[in-house]
């Protein structure tokens, strides 16, 4: 809009409203001056004092009116943000205080659900008989007629919640490995393997460590599938279910749960258990001058890296270790239904299988 536009708009404006304000004024002073006038000419004066009072009074109203809605609003923009949740009957209405009640059992109804389920060891759970307090307050109002309509069970006090878990730890109420972080374990998988391989190696064959040894650039399925070429693993439905377990925990980005731990740790058990003595007969081919390896295209395996020393006999140390120290170690043979792994617990200072 043009600036002389504007100039005109509000000089038109105010005229109206001094139009107005005039004849306002007028129509609220005729009559009363026609009063006073009338009254002085009959020489009745008591007309004038009512009229005069009448007008002061109103005079007065209006300005303890205009002053106590000034006074209001100055307080009401004062007092916000409020420092509290007008809620409370009084503050608002029936119907909305009884909305908010409703939505505050709802939301408390939800928080106790998703309440962490500690087990409390050091109390004995109480059956509930119905007239027993619930553990705490969930909110004034329908408290059990907003659980039932959310399809939710309130327990008793001191209830049991159960076991509880958290992806890649063991529970810390474990009874074999409580507080266990399962990634130290599966990362120590191909070095039990290989361990166990060696021990297997027979005693007076200089050579087959070396044939047993891992590579640093050789990954698990292709040490699995070396050692089957040698005879030492069955290539058969169990392996090939441990290696994808395995391939699945070691690179997925979910961690993994208790159960599929245990899946894996059991395969991996059985994979020890088949484990076969390496067999120089059947990898070692007759010559003229004895036996001789059979011809290879690749190169020979290169020394074991800083991980895996040698032992006395030419075989890796049977215990691999990470930033928590050894976590898994062979089991000793003299057991025959015992597990053929150990793992170190760390909370407690002890090997349990």
């Amino acid at each position: 809009m043009p600036r002389w536009r504007r100039v005109v708009s509000s000089i038109a404006y105010g005229l109206v409203y001094l139009w107005f304000l005039v004849i306002l004024g007028a129509l609220l002073l005729v009559t009363p001056g026609d009063i006073i006038a009338l009254s002085l000419h009959h020489r009745q004066i008591y007309n004038v004092w009512i009229v005069i009072v009448a007008f002061v009074v109103t005079v007065i109203i209006v300005c303890v009116v205009y002053v106590m809605r000034i006074y209001v609003n100055k307080t009401a923009l004062a007092s916000i943000p409020k420092a509290w949740v007008p809620i409370e009957k009084g503050d608002v209405e029936d119907a909305v205080c009884k909305m908010i009640a409703a939505d505050q059992d709802r939301s408390a109804i939800i928080a106790y659900e998703a309440h962490p389920r500690v087990e409390m060891r050091d109390r004995e759970p109480q059956p509930h008989d119905g007239s027993a307090p619930l553990p705490w307050r969930l909110g004034p109002g329908a408290t059990q007629m907003t659980a039932e309509a959310l399809g939710i069970v309130l327990l008793p006090n001191h209830a049991v919640w159960g076991e509880f878990e958290h992806g890649g730890w063991a529970s810390p109420y474990s009874a074999d490995m409580p507080d266990l972080r399962y990634d130290t374990v599966i990362s120590e998988l191909p070095n039990l393997i290989e361990g166990k391989a060696l021990a297997l190696a027979p005693p007076d064959d200089a050579e087959a460590p070396e044939l047993l040894q891992r590579t640093p650039s050789m990954d698990l399925r292709a040490y699995m599938s070396h050692l089957a070429d040698l005879g030492v693993v069955t290539a058969g439905r169990t392996t090939s279910d441990f290696l994808n377990r395995y391939e699945r925990a070691r690179f997925s980005t979910r961690p993994l749960m208790n159960a599929q731990f245990r899946e894996l740790m059991h395969l991996f058990a059985e994979v020890l258990r088949a484990m076969r003595p390496f067999d120089p007969a059947t990898f070692y081919t007759p010559t003229t001058d004895g036996f001789s390896p059979p011809l290879s295209t690749e190169s020979p395996p290169p020394p074991p890296s800083n991980g895996a020393a040698k032992g006395p006999t030419g075989s890796t140390s049977e215990a691999s270790s990470s930033e928590y120290g050894s976590v898994v170690r062979l089991a000793s043979p003299e057991d025959a239904d015992a597990l053929p792994y150990m793992l170190y617990l760390a909370n407690s200072g002890r090997w349990g299988g």
